[in-house]
């Protein structure tokens, strides 16, 4: 295997092991309940997300990287190459044959290492092109589960306040039924109370007027 087709390899392998093969915001297996909020959970799953896609900015400053460094490589083979083609033409021309042969055997050496370098400058760009294709795709779909996340939490409070709110109505409504049969039980208490204290009265004023006979 070249070294331009091992280097491929080698990086689609680092691209799909940073991307996964799962979609951004994942379900949660069975049985792995989570005492936090739906908006909690969810946010968690985005943060591993933006983990991800930052190792993938990584992965493609290091590509960029070697991109670079094989571009070098590969102009500075190329000008030796080109040196050797002139200093070949010029041992011909001054009838040192041997010497020709020989330069000519290094220069298809060095031609051969320029275009090895050549395949592998290409794949480099082609692979940095696949990581910032990958980088955008994915950089996309987060935005999109980040805007749907900001929509769902602000659903998921809005619910929470109405739960609470009827909670507390139906607390209130709780002890007005409690305290609506507090007073009426206190009312007949006090109505009967009332009822003695006027029976006494008007027996005390019966006697009285008995008395008086």
């Amino acid at each position: 295997m070249k070294l331009s087709q091992r280097l491929t390899t080698l990086v689609k392998t680092a691209i799909n092991d940073v991307l996964g093969e799962e979609t951004v915001v994942e379900a949660r297996p069975p049985g792995r309940a989570s005492k936090n909020s739906a908006a909690e959970q969810l946010a968690e799953r985005l943060s591993e997300a933006q983990a991800r896609l930052d190792a993938l900015q990584v992965e493609l400053a290091e590509a960029v990287q070697r991109e670079e460094r094989v571009m070098r490589e590969w102009q500075s083979v190329r000008t030796h190459a080109e040196e050797l083609d002139l200093s070949v033409d010029i041992a011909l021309q001054a009838g040192q044959d041997e010497k020709a042969r020989q330069l000519l055997q290094r220069a298809r050496q060095v031609a051969a290492s320029a275009q090895e370098l050549a395949e592998l400058r290409q794949a480099c760009e082609a692979l940095s092109q696949q990581i910032r294709s990958a980088l955008a795709f994915q950089q996309n779909q987060l935005d999109m589960w980040n805007s749907r996340y900001q929509a769902f939490s602000l659903r998921e409070r809005s619910a929470e306040a109405l739960e609470e709110m009827l909670q507390v109505q139906r607390e209130i409504s709780s002890q007005s039924e409690a305290l609506h049969e507090e007073f009426q039980a206190q009312e007949e208490r006090l109505a009967q109370r009332e009822d003695r204290l006027a029976a006494r009265r008007e027996w005390l004023a019966v006697k009285k007027d008995n008395d008086r006979e």
